[in-house]
């Protein structure tokens, strides 16, 4: 039994030119030299308790030529006895007492009295107190010889400890099993810490943000996933650990109200070209389907809008479907009608087909589908540009001015012949068949 720093081995070895040393659980190899049958090296501080302690005689090719064997006890040493924390420190009600020791050896922590034992393991050694009351305390560590009684070395503390952590937290806002329709939920309740007002939230066991107390009261804006999720309100101490916790479930899913098509209504007329228009949320994705065509957009703004072409004429579905996830769709439909029957021609009722013009200004007037427009061409074939708007009651007249009757050649002041051409083209555009009148002219 002995020390185990600055410990010397040594001996004798005949014949031999190196002497290989070895010690337990030490994974060097000490090697020294053999000098007129005689050795001696120093090797590393040692572990408290038996150890085994080796050497092995070698000649100059390094073949082993003996072996010899002591068992040697390793003396606990107070020389490494140490203690956190510091004389006269301030620590939290919750703190870590930590210090130096002889590795192998025990070491007994005595807090205000209650005292507990604890291995020294790589020369060092940790305990934490939980909850120590406020005020001043006094620490001892004793440094144990291996019969775990005899105190070696010895060192006290005396420390404040602070108010032992306390916090009450709520979530108030929304309640326990609610759901939204949108992933951007706030949430809000109650929180009083003696360590901070800081409150932490989680989503899933994932931290998010923290969001500061105000007069016990705090409120923060989460993004959910799409969903049920779980959140939590926590407290912490200094030490960063929870001391107060409340949590709620909570659903994000698709509100069916969230969609709608507001072009074309719920029965409206169209033309063959239809303008779909109508709202939606987020940035989501919307795909409308109409006559096997398909449009995708994205929702912006809280709307969205595409544009079909050549639908067929008749009776039409629209289905729209807004998607957040696989399994977060929502879906809404309107029928309409496609209106691509053309109107009738319209009639010239005056003046009368075949009667004499002989002014330079015409007035015609006809009959034609209600609301429809009535377009005249010039004698090229190129719409005119006066046009007339058919009335409710299906009447309707157009102006034939001079610089049309000029252009068709018959101010001349002889007898001549005009013929007017006009169709109907209703308001989806749908055109009638042509209706052409003719009249003899005298115009001077």
């Amino acid at each position: 039994t002995g020390t185990g720093i600055n410990l010397v081995v040594s001996g004798t070895a005949r014949g031999a030119t190196t002497v290989a040393v070895t010690i337990g659980e030490d994974v060097n190899t000490y090697e020294v030299w053999v000098v007129k049958s005689k050795w001696s090296t120093f090797v590393n501080p040692q572990p408290a308790g038996p150890t085994q302690i080796c050497a092995e005689a070698r000649d100059s090719s390094g073949t082993a030529l003996g072996r010899s064997c002591i068992t040697y006890t390793v003396a606990v040493d107070g020389v490494y006895l140490s203690l956190f924390p510091e004389d006269g420190s301030n620590v939290q009600s919750t703190f870590s007492a930590v210090g130096g020791c002889h590795d192998g050896s025990t070491v007994r922590l005595t807090l205000d009295g209650s005292s507990m034992v604890l291995p020294c393991v790589t020369y060092s050694f940790q305990h934490e107190y939980v909850a120590v009351p406020e005020g001043t305390h006094t620490l001892t560590a004793d440094q144990l010889a291996l019969d775990g009684t005899t105190v070696v070395a010895s060192v006290t503390r005396t420390f404040t400890s602070s108010p032992v952590p306390v916090a009450t937290v709520a979530i108030t806002a929304p309640p326990d099993g609610a759901s939204s329709g949108i992933p951007q939920v706030t949430f809000s309740g109650t929180a009083e810490s003696n360590v901070d007002n800081v409150v932490r939230l989680y989503v899933d066991g994932t931290f998010t943000l923290a969001t500061t107390a105000v007069d016990g009261e705090w409120s923060a804006t989460l993004t959910l996933p799409w969903g049920p999720s779980l959140v939590c309100a926590e407290m912490s101490d200094f030490l960063g650990r929870p001391i107060a916790t409340d949590c709620v479930s909570h659903v994000v899913a698709l509100d069916p109200s969230s969609l709608s098509v507001t072009s074309p209504a719920e029965g409206e007329v169209t033309g063959s070209d239809v303008r779909v228009e109508g709202t939606c949320v987020l940035d989501l994705l919307v795909t409308v389907e109409v006559d096997g065509q398909s449009s995708t957009m994205q929702c912006a703004n809280d709307a969205f809008y595409t544009q079909f072409f050549s639908v067929t004429g008749g009776p039409q579905t629209l289905l729209a479907t807004m998607r957040a996830t696989d399994d977060q769709t929502v879906t809404t439909s309107v029928t309409f009608t496609v209106d691509t029957v053309a109107p009738d021609p319209p009639v010239v009722t005056s003046p009368t087909p075949g009667t004499t013009i002989t002014t330079r200004q015409v007035t015609l007037a006809g009959t034609a589908e209600p609301n429809t427009t009535i377009r005249l061409f010039t004698p090229d074939g190129e719409p005119f540009y006066s046009s007339a708007e058919v009335d409710s009651s299906g009447a309707w007249t157009i102006g034939v001015a001079e610089d049309y009757l000029h252009t068709a050649g018959v101010v001349t002041g002889r007898r001549g012949t005009l013929t007017l051409t006009l169709d109907a083209v209703d308001r989806f555009g749908n055109t009638s068949a042509p209706t052409s009148v003719t009249y003899a002219t005298r115009i001077r």
